[in-house]
Parts: C-alpha cells; sequence; structure tokens
C-alpha cells in the first residue's frame, strides 16, 4: 500500500532521530575509550538520553498512522534494534562511571577554557566520529572552601558546632586566633554569653560547655518538640512524613550526644504512638502482631520509614504521561527544560469524551459524568487534566485563565451569581465549614423541631424503608436541612430487623442537661413510594422517638396549587420514622416551586412540600439535641509515669506551685479578711462580671425539670426541700426581697441546681448539686473564674502518717465549703430559684452567701481558708497546726499518736484552731475510746457506723484493720439463673468494674495491674465498646472477676509500728519493671530488745523508671515519715 504524504515526513523525521542517536551513541564510546572524566561522559550520556527520547517520540507518531499489521511488525522489530544499540552504550557508560567512582575520582570537576565544548564539537562534526580533543582535554578540581560553622543558640547544634568547629580552627589556629573565628561564628545569646572573658580561648568554651553542653539539655529539647508536634488526624501525608523526619532526626541526634536511652523507652514508645491518627495506629498495631519480638523504637522507625515511602510514591505523579518503551529498556526521569520537552497527546485525549473514549457525544453531554456529584465531578476532572471552563483534556500551552470559553458560573449561591469561572458542571454549593476543635470534639448534632400548628408543614414524605430480609414498611420521613446527622426511630429498626454498629449518643435537653443513651448506627434503604426503583442507603441513629405525631393534610389542594400530579404526592400522619439530615445532601437537592410562602421540592425520594403561613402568632414547638458521643481517649489510663523523660520547669524556690499558681494563690490570699470568727474571700475574677448574663429564663426551666423529678418520689422531694430550708436556716443562704433585687445595681447570674440520689448513704440519700458550668449564650461562670493552686496534700502520705503510730484519730471537717464567706457582689453571681415543689408560684430567688461547691476555685479558697486558720493558731497550738496543715486532704482530717491522753489534747486543740477560723468537726474517730468534748448525740452517731472510710479505704475502727469493698455491677459476674455460658462481657462492662476498685494503699496491685494489662490487650484487639468479647478473652476476665471477689476477705493490719517497737524504723524500698507493668515495694522495719519485725505498704500507681524511680519514692516516702 502507498504511503501517504503525511507518512513519508514522518518516516523521514524517524530516520534523521536515527542518524543523532548513532552519532551521539559513537561520542559516548569514544570518550569512554579515551578515559574521559566522569562529568564529560556523564554530559554526554544525558545528550543521549534526549536524543533516544525524541526517537521513541517521532517512531510512536509514525507507527499511530500505519495501517497494515505486517508493516507495524516490521517498524516495531527496527525499534528494537535501536533500543537494544541504546541499552549497550547505557551499560557500557553505567559501568564506566561506577569504576570511577570506586577509583575515588571526583565527580564534580571544572574543565579547563576551551573555544568549544565538547558537545559541541561532537554536534559539529561530520559523520560518525567525534574529535579527539574531546578526550584529551585537561580537566583542574576546584573545591569549594568550607564556610565557618555558625551557631545561635539551639541545643540541638551545639555538639555538631563545637566539633566542626574544633576540627576546622585548632589544628590550624593558634588560641588567641580561635577566641576571634569563634566569636565570629556565635550569633545572638552564646555571643552575649562569652562577652567579657576577653582573650581566653578555654574560658570561652567552658562557658558554653556549660550552658549548651548537658546531653540531657538535648534529650529535653527533643522531648519538648516531639510532645509539642500536634497529633495527626487521617489522610495528613504530608505531616506524618514530617512526624517522620522529626522522629529520626531527634533520635540520631541524642545517639550523637549517647543519650539514645532516652527516646528509646516504652514511654517515648507510647507518645509517638498517641501522635499517630487513629487509622495509622490500627496498621502500626497489625505490624506489631505480625512481629514476634515486642515493640520497640527501633521497629516504630522502620515501620515509619516504609509507611513514608509508600505515601510518597502513592502521591507521586502518574507515570501515564511519559512514553513506555520497548522490552527491556528502563525509564529515566526527564530533565530537560520545559522548553525542550514535547507534549505527547495520548489517543484518546483526541476523543470528544474522554470518560468514555468515543467521539459520539462531547464530555458535558456525557450521562456518566452528568450523573455524579459536583465534588466527584471536579475530582475527576483535576485527575485527567481537563479545563475548567471548556472540559477538554487540556494540552500544553491550554490554560483555563486563556481558554476561549471562559466565562463566570451561571449558577446562583447564597442568593447571588457564583463570582468563579467555571463550568457549571463543576458548581459547588457552599457549605460553612466547621472549626477543626468541633470536629475533634463531637461528630455531630441535630436539632428537630416538631411545630404542632396547623399552619405549618414539615418537608415530610411517605417513602418506602427496605429491611434486611426484604422486608418493606412506609414510614414518614423528614428531611432536616438544620440537623447534622441522621436519625431512625428504633421501633422501626426493630421491625424490620436492622443489624446496627454500637454506639453512644448524648440528648442535650434544655438548661443543658444531658442524658447519655446507648444504641446503634444503622444502614437503612430508602426508596420512592410506588416506583420500584433503586433504594438509596441512609446511615442513621436509633433513637426511641425523634418527634410528636404530624398530623393529616389535604393533599388535593396542595397538589393542584403546585400543579403537581395527585398521585406523586405522598404524605401521612402518624411518628416521624426517619430523619434525614445533611450529611446526605442529596436528599435535599432538587426541583422546586414556590406558591405563597410554602415550597414544594422535588426530592430523590418525592415531592416534600413545606413552610408556614404568614403572622404573628407563636407556636409551640418540641426541641430536641442530639449529639454523637466522640470516641474516648483512654490511652493515659495505661500510659507509665513519666519521672525521668519528661522535662520539669525550673524550680527557684522549693514548692510543687507553679508560677500561674502562685499568682492564683496570692490573688485569693490578698481578698481574704475575717468577719468575726469566718473568713470571708472574694472570688479570683480572671473576666469581667459585667459580663455575664441574666440567665433566669434558663434557670426556670431547669427548675421546672427538677421539679418533676423529684415529684416522682416524695421522700426524695422532702429531703431536697429540707436541705434548702436547712441551708437557710445555717445563714449559708438567704432568700431576696422583691426590693433587693430592685435596687441591686452590679452583675446578675443564675445558677441551676438539681438532684443526685446516693442511696448508699444513709445519712443524706438526696444530694444538692449546683451546676456553675452550665452554658448560657455562650457564657459559663466556672470560665470566669481562676481555678486557684492545687494545695492538696499527698494521699499517699496522708494515710501513711495515719498507719505510722498506735492510736488513730480521724474526723470529717462539716460543711467546709460552707464555713467560707463570699462578698455581696459575688452572692448576687450566685442566685438560685426554688419554691417548696409549690409549682403554682413564681419561684423565690435566693443567693448563696458562702462557698459553693461546684464552683471551679472552691476547693482552692477552702483549703487557704484552712491553712491561714493554721497559721493563726501554730503559736498556741503548734501540733494541731501541723497536723491541720499536713494530716487533712480535702475535709478530712487523719492522723496518729503513741497514746490516748496525746489523742485527747491533739483532738482538743485541733477543735480549738478550727473554731478560731469558723469550722468544727462532725465528731471524732478513733480505734480506742476518746473522753472529749464531743457530743453524745455525734459518737452515737458515728458508733453506729460499723465501718467508716478513711480517705476511700474502708477502716473498722473496732479490729482497727483495712478491708476492701468490691461491688460487681449488673452483666459482669454469672448469675445463679443465667450461668456462665450467657454472660457476654463487653469493653465497656469491664472498664467500669475495674474503675470500681479504690485502691490508694496499693495491695490490690496484683490484680489490678493484670486488669490494666488486659485493657490494653483488648485495645489492641480493636474491640468496640459494646462488642462482646472472644470466648478466651471472656473466660480470662471471668477469672480475674472470681479472684476480684477474694478482696472482700481480705484485711490489712492498719497500725505499721508494734507497740514494743524501739528507735526509728528503717525504710527499705523494693522496685523491679517488665515489659508489661512497673512496680515499686516499700517496707518499714522496727526493732526490739529481742528481734526485728517488718510492715509492708506498695503502689502499683507509683510506677518507676528503672533505679532512679526507685530513688524518687525513697526521698518521697522518706518525707512523709515523721
Amino acid at each position: 500500500m502507498p504511503e501517504s504524504e503525511a507518512t513519508a515526513q514522518l518516516k523521514l523525521k524517524r530516520r534523521g532521530a536515527k542518524a543523532k542517536l548513532t552519532r551521539c551513541g559513537n561520542a559516548v564510546e569514544q570518550l569512554i575509550s579515551k578515559k574521559a572524566s566522569m562529568e564529560a561522559v556523564e554530559e554526554r550520556f544525558h545528550h543521549l538520553k534526549i536524543v533516544y527520547e525524541e526517537l521513541q517520540e517521532k517512531h510512536e507518531s509514525y507507527s499511530e498512522l500505519i495501517l497494515d499489521d505486517d508493516q507495524f511488525e516490521k517498524e516495531e522489530k527496527w525499534m528494537e534494534v535501536c533500543d537494544t544499540s541504546f541499552i549497550n552504550w547505557q551499560v557500557n557508560a553505567s559501568k564506566y562511571l561506577d569504576e570511577l567512582k570506586e577509583r575515588g575520582e571526583p565527580e564534580k570537576v571544572e574543565a579547563a577554557p576551551s573555544t568549544e565544548s565538547p558537545a559541541d564539537a561532537v554536534q559539529s562534526g561530520s559523520g560518525q566520529s567525534s574529535s579527539p580533543e574531546v578526550a584529551s582535554a585537561p580537566y583542574s578540581l576546584r573545591i569549594e572552601k568550607p564556610h565557618q560553622p555558625k551557631f545561635s543558640g539551639d541545643v540541638r547544634e551545639f555538639f555538631v558546632f563545637r566539633d566542626d568547629f574544633k576540627h576546622l580552627v585548632e589544628s590550624r589556629y593558634s588560641s588567641r586566633d580561635g577566641i576571634t573565628i569563634l566569636r565570629s561564628c556565635l550569633q545572638g545569646k552564646p555571643l552575649d554569653l562569652i562577652r567579657g572573658i576577653g582573650t581566653d580561648y578555654n574560658a570561652a568554651w567552658e562557658q558554653l560547655e556549660l550552658i549548651y553542653g548537658d546531653p540531657r539539655f538535648v534529650a529535653d529539647a527533643i522531648i519538648d518538640d516531639i510532645s509539642k508536634f500536634r497529633a495527626l488526624k487521617e489522610n495528613e501525608d504530608s505531616r506524618f512524613c514530617e512526624l517522620v523526619h522529626l522522629v529520626r532526626r531527634s533520635y540520631n541526634i541524642l545517639v550523637s550526644v549517647g543519650r539514645q536511652h532516652d527516646m528509646d523507652n516504652n514511654h517515648m514508645l507510647a507518645s509517638i504512638e498517641r501522635k499517630l491518627s487513629q487509622g495509622d495506629r490500627k496498621v502500626w498495631f497489625r505490624c506489631q502482631e505480625k512481629d514476634e519480638d515486642p515493640a520497640s523504637l527501633h521497629m516504630l522507625l522502620e515501620w515509619m520509614a516504609n509507611e513514608m515511602k509508600a505515601r510518597m510514591r502513592a502521591s507521586a505523579p502518574l507515570r501515564s504521561e511519559s512514553r513506555q518503551g520497548a522490552v527491556g529498556f528502563c525509564a529515566q526521569k526527564d530533565t530537560r527544560p520545559d522548553k525542550e520537552r514535547k507534549w505527547v497527546q495520548t489517543p484518546s485525549a483526541k476523543d470528544r469524551c474522554w470518560i468514555c473514549h468515543s467521539s459520539e457525544h462531547w464530555i458535558d453531554q456525557c450521562k456518566r459524568f452528568i450523573s455524579k456529584p459536583a465534588s466527584e465531578r471536579l475530582q475527576i476532572a483535576k485527575e485527567n487534566r481537563a479545563c475548567f471552563s471548556c472540559l477538554k483534556q487540556a494540552e500544553r500551552g491550554h490554560l483555563m485563565a486563556t481558554c476561549n470559553r471562559r466565562r463566570q458560573c451561571p449558577e446562583m449561591r447564597q442568593g447571588q451569581r457564583c463570582k468563579f469561572y467555571h463550568h457549571p458542571l463543576l458548581h459547588l454549593e457552599w457549605v460553612p465549614r466547621q472549626d477543626d476543635s468541633l470536629e475533634q470534639t463531637q461528630r455531630g448534632q441535630v436539632g428537630v423541631a416538631t411545630v404542632v400548628a396547623k399552619e405549618s408543614l414539615l418537608p415530610i414524605v411517605l417513602a418506602e424503608v427496605l429491611g434486611c430480609n426484604g422486608d418493606m414498611k412506609e414510614g414518614n420521613v423528614l428531611l432536616d436541612s438544620g440537623a447534622q446527622i441522621s436519625l431512625i426511630r428504633q421501633e422501626l429498626a426493630t421491625e424490620l430487623q436492622l443489624e446496627g454498629t454500637p454506639t453512644t449518643i448524648t440528648i442535650c435537653k434544655i438548661g443543658d442537661e444531658q442524658e447519655l443513651l446507648h444504641t446503634n448506627i444503622y444502614k437503612v434503604l430508602v426508596r420512592e413510594k410506588g416506583e420500584g426503583g433503586e433504594p438509596f442507603t441512609v446511615s442513621a441513629i436509633g433513637i426511641p422517638c425523634i418527634s410528636k405525631h404530624v398530623q393529616a393534610i389535604n393533599l388535593d389542594d396542595l397538589a393542584r396549587k403546585f400543579r403537581i400530579k395527585r398521585k406523586d404526592l405522598h404524605r401521612s400522619s402518624g411518628p416521624v420514622d426517619i430523619l434525614i439530615g445533611v450529611d446526605h445532601t442529596r436528599f435535599h437537592c432538587g426541583e422546586t416551586r414556590e406558591v405563597g410562602n410554602f415550597i414544594a421540592s422535588k426530592s430523590r425520594i418525592g415531592w416534600v412540600i413545606f413552610g408556614a403561613t404568614r403572622g404573628d402568632r407563636v407556636q409551640s414547638s418540641a426541641v430536641l439535641h442530639v449529639k454523637l458521643a466522640a470516641p474516648v481517649d483512654l490511652t493515659d489510663f495505661w500510659s507509665v509515669e513519666t519521672e525521668g523523660v519528661r522535662p520539669e520547669g525550673c524550680q527557684c524556690i522549693e514548692s510543687k506551685l507553679t508560677r500561674q499558681e502562685v499568682i492564683e494563690e496570692q490573688v485569693i490570699r490578698s481578698s481574704a479578711h475575717k468577719i468575726g470568727k469566718q473568713w470571708q474571700i472574694a472570688y479570683p475574677w480572671q473576666r469581667d462580671p459585667e459580663m455575664l448574663p441574666d440567665n433566669k429564663w434558663q434557670a426556670e426551666k431547669v427548675l421546672q425539670s427538677t421539679e418533676k423529678r423529684l415529684a416522682r418520689n416524695p421522700e426524695h422531694a422532702k429531703a431536697y426541700d429540707q436541705q434548702i430550708q436547712e441551708m437557710e436556716d445555717m445563714g449559708f443562704a438567704r432568700k431576696l426581697s422583691p426590693q433587693e433585687m430592685e435596687c441591686h445595681e452590679g452583675p446578675v447570674h443564675y445558677i441551676s441546681h438539681h438532684a443526685v440520689v446516693r442511696a448508699e448513704k444513709k445519712s443524706t440519700p438526696i444530694r444538692i448539686v449546683f451546676n456553675s458550668s452550665a452554658s448560657f449564650q455562650g457564657h459559663s461562670l466556672n470560665e470566669y473564674w481562676m481555678k486557684g493552686p492545687d494545695l492538696l496534700n499527698s494521699l499517699p502520705g496522708v494515710l501513711l502518717r495515719f498507719r505510722e503510730k498506735y492510736i488513730a484519730i480521724c474526723a470529717d471537717i462539716s460543711k467546709m465549703y460552707h464555713r467560707v464567706l463570699i462578698p455581696e457582689s459575688d452572692q448576687h453571681v450566685h442566685r438560685f430559684l426554688w419554691r417548696n415543689m409549690d409549682v403554682s408560684r413564681r419561684p423565690d430567688v435566693y443567693i448563696m452567701k458562702v462557698v459553693t461547691f461546684g464552683d471551679k476555685p472552691a476547693a482552692a479558697m477552702a483549703q487557704i481558708a484552712l491553712k491561714m486558720t493554721a497559721e493563726q493558731g501554730e503559736s498556741k497550738y503548734p501540733e494541731a497546726a501541723n497536723v491541720l496543715k499536713r494530716n487533712v486532704y480535702m475535709d478530712d482530717i487523719c492522723d496518729s499518736v503513741e497514746t490516748l491522753s496525746e489523742a485527747e489534747t491533739l483532738t482538743g486543740d485541733i477543735d480549738e484552731v478550727l473554731s478560731n477560723g469558723g469550722f468544727k468537726v462532725k465528731g471524732w474517730l478513733s480505734n480506742k475510746p476518746l473522753h472529749g468534748d464531743s457530743k453524745e448525740g455525734e459518737m452515737k452517731l458515728l458508733e453506729a457506723l460499723a465501718e467508716e472510710k478513711v480517705l476511700g479505704v474502708v477502716w473498722d475502727k473496732k479490729d482497727d484493720v483495712f478491708s476492701y469493698r468490691v461491688k460487681f455491677r449488673e452483666g459482669v459476674m454469672p448469675s445463679a439463673n443465667e450461668g456462665e455460658s450467657r454472660l457476654k462481657l463487653t469493653k465497656r462492662k469491664i472498664l467500669s468494674q475495674v474503675a470500681r476498685v479504690f485502691d490508694p494503699i496499693g495491695f490490690a496491685a496484683p490484680i489490678i495491674a493484670r486488669a490494666k494489662m488486659g485493657l490494653q490487650r483488648l485495645w489492641q484487639m480493636g474491640l468496640g465498646w459494646d462488642d462482646p468479647l472472644p470466648e478466651k478473652e471472656q473466660t480470662e476476665w471471668t477469672k480475674l472477676f472470681e479472684e476480684m471477689t477474694l478482696l472482700n476477705n481480705v484485711k490489712l493490719r492498719r497500725c505499721l509500728t508494734p507497740q514494743d517497737a524501739r528507735g526509728k524504723p528503717v525504710l527499705c524500698i523494693f522496685s523491679d519493671a517488665s515489659e508489661s507493668a512497673y512496680v515499686k515495694g516499700s517496707t518499714t522495719q522496727d526493732f526490739d530488745d529481742a528481734s526485728s519485725r517488718t510492715s509492708s505498704s506498695s503502689s502499683s500507681r507509683e510506677t518507676l523508671q528503672g533505679n532512679q524511680r526507685g530513688d524518687k519514692a525513697r526521698d518521697r516516702e522518706g518525707g512523709f515519715l515523721r
């Protein structure tokens, strides 16, 4: 078949490219034979690759026009010969360059001046030869002089700077010159540090070593860098690479200074794991399961490096743009300038539709393209390098800004024409972006308003809902564009036998009152009624009730008004079965029609009509807010202690308070003064209280809700009313008159209150709780105050001194918070409402005159008042003041003495000191009878209690022993009727049960530690909160809980010191660690005339990091003892 003119021209161009390739290849061979330099061979071979790629392009252009198969095969064999030649040249050049590198010849050389470059010589030569001067031209090596190292104060760079400086300077210059060069290398603070040293070179380095030369400073800075790195979110590949570089760089720096163990430990491994996203952690944990070796930092670094390579390759440009060579050719990266590159258009780019690869229709008429959502269409256009204006695949030089079809988008956005210039098919509806912090703390919420007035219509449509077994039911579907999540009525989900995933939601009612609900997330199939089309999948959360019943309406009138066929309108009465929020946006768009104040919209499941008649009439509504609870992060539950690895701030004075806490303590102390015998302390405001809104409306709504709950139990209602009356009788609160409310000109705020039922408390089964954290219009009372310092004594220290001597005494300070008065200006931001359960009248307004439990700074204010009371009585009663300073935890006083007379004297002195501050105790408890001034009624009440809890530990004062009282929640232990086979343990039940065991002394550590390790194992298995445990795990947990019941039989002697002991006891500390847990135990050894006796205590919570942790435990517990 004769060739066309176009084919012949392409063949001639290809032949010219082949000749050029041969010349360049021969030039490379000649350079190799003449033993030319590395740079000359690399430059010529680079030119050879460019020529070869040009030949490939010309061959592809020519072969596309060949129609005869035999001719096409012939031309392909011709190209294979060219490929073979190029591969031979490539192999020879690579082999020669490798030999030069092995001999150590420098890669960067600079040619001596010449009138003609080697490249020009080859190109200008005739035939297939090259000028011999190319290979014989002389070359000289030029190396750039090293720059002076610089140091500006970054402790991470100090050791590298020191080594580089001494290597470059000390071997060549004297000390006098060295100090001059050193000053020129330093910047900022390091330069200031050596000012005034003069010419003493060694003194300058000693000063720098003192400030920057401690490897521990480097370790602190490295660990701080990792701790400050913000945790990754899903799909943050670039920040994942940053984390990998940070961890790798940090570890290398620590290795260089000999502190790699500061990072190669379990604590830092857990810290780095917490920086990973949830998906990354799952992949990492699965990787650990495959490897038999225990997890280590080296394993994590290796996994992170491999993961980074995979992500970098996945995000790299697709290889579809480069032409694929013949068999055996390995494509090289094109490093040519843009002007030299040829834009190769694929055959599919010639098609009108680059999705279907067809010329029968254009891309904007393609049904496959149009049927996709706008966001997906935009992504497809990006991936296929399509112009956003004309939707054609853009060739070189085709830009959106210069496209001939560039027009402003005609679509409307928020009532105005879209201001962007793009094709209408790429138009995205505007969705307000939620704040990132909101995304972290909640997954979505929904607000449902049910209007019961006849004049208003909600967007409800009757649709078909499909079940798992093919069952179909009709249900009312509410399309709520104000909801962020979708809901389904639980009864409907049960009828359809839907299988869901367990989840937890929080139902927020008026007054910020919350109710936790355990439910499921279901996949629901919904379709238009009567059409029998493909159903749409909706992910919905099951709740008992979405809204009240909706009323039936006359659909004939609506169909006539909107000119819609009557058979196309589907709406019924009854409850709302499914609510579809904006998480399924496709249900909320479609054709719309407007008549008066009503709108009809054609959704995916049928026509919906909604709106309301104009008017000022107030409609009654029911409002419900549902929030999907965020996953709980319990990583810290099993994290090891960080002492020895976490950097500690500078502590110039001996105090456990931070600088901010010291300032807050001074603010509270400066406002304290005595009124009679009581302290009055002002609240530490950090925001202007004038900004507080008057939230009386919110307080009334919460009061109504509290009254309804109390009305269900008359005994609770009576006890609640009596407690408020008692607060008024004791002067803790008082009722405001209308005149006082009108005359007050300062800030006003109401605190809501509700009842907390405590059935185990016989004396006070119901308790009043004031909620100062309630939010109203974005304002919360607790946010206006400083928190104040943490002045609580160490709980283990108080318990240890309580066990130290023979006679134990303890008491509870009666209503400790309410013994501290507050100024009148603070009283009016503590208003509350009450009306003695008489709902027929308006509530009375009260104010709190004392510190209120639940206020953020309340604990600090009460503790400071107590400490100031002890300080005032210290001169007269030093022992009692010391007890109030050291042996009080919250409102519990605990101490121990040698003799009964000492106990009676000390308790009397403490009562006297407390009375001077307005405090008093309920009554004293002891393991021996006290004959003090306690009232007979109080003592009888205390004696009636067979067991008393001291700081959470059960103490039998009659036998003077500690014991455990472990109560099991329902569903944890098998009952006699059900048996072990029907018991279904979940992670939620197990965690709840383990948290019930309070063990400040540490004797239950063997069980608690195993339980925590078991929880770690459940976490690694990836089980959900309510997923049933595998049979093996369930068996092990059942055995552990049966073992936990034996704690109820454990009794521990309270007193650690025998009566006949002499001298001071010897404190012994034992510490050990494994891959799973850390432990510290301590014993006191006492001596008498005949033998020695040992008493022990342990602490699983006080974990350690090697011997250093044991040393700290020795110093700490030694300070606990007297």
